[in-house]
């Protein structure tokens, strides 16, 4: 049918541009009513997710700039009280035994694995680099701000796939 063909080429070209303009941080502006309007009958939680995350923006580059800035602070554990437990771990960690397959626990280059994962745009294995560093409790707001980038993204890709995936009217349900 025509006519659903159309309105299925309208809800990607809108959520395209919503994609856009979340990944360039820049705000929905007309685009979140028609979201609401398109979508949030049959997805109100993805929406919602959605427009929160339009409103906050996280980019890529941001991410990068921000775990540059948190850098210092996450390959170094809170020294609070913890001076005895810091110096424990540099002991464990001046002679290492791995397989040259298995990549290195070392703070250094498991910070180096989130950047490169970032600069790939796959935020959510950065994620679990950062929160295995020792300072990641100085990294709060940057793990935040992954996640939320990460379920902003989740919920356009369901939405996509959903525009996608509908079936035609008269056609069988799949199954």
């Amino acid at each position: 049918n025509a006519k659903e063909d159309a309105s299925r080429a309208e809800r990607l070209l809108i959520l395209i541009s919503v994609r856009r303009a979340i990944d360039q941080g820049l705000p929905l502006g007309y685009l979140e009513s028609q979201l609401q309007t398109q979508f949030g009958g049959a997805a109100p939680r993805d929406v919602a997710v959605i427009i929160a995350g339009a409103r906050q923006p996280v980019t890529l580059a941001r991410l990068n700039q921000g775990l540059a800035n948190v850098r210092p602070q996450l390959v170094t554990a809170s020294t609070q009280g913890q001076v005895i437990s810091a110096l424990l771990e540099d002991l464990r960690n001046l002679a290492v035994i791995r397989r040259a397959s298995a990549p290195s626990n070392a703070a250094s280059q498991k910070l180096a694995r989130a950047q490169q994962a970032i600069a790939q745009d796959r935020v959510d294995l950065a994620i679990r680099e950062v929160t295995a560093l020792p300072g990641v409790t100085k990294a709060q707001d940057w793990v935040t701000r992954a996640q939320r980038y990460v379920a902003i993204r989740a919920a356009l890709s369901r939405l996509e796939a959903a525009t996608l995936l509908s079936p035609k009217p008269g056609a069988a349900p799949a199954g």
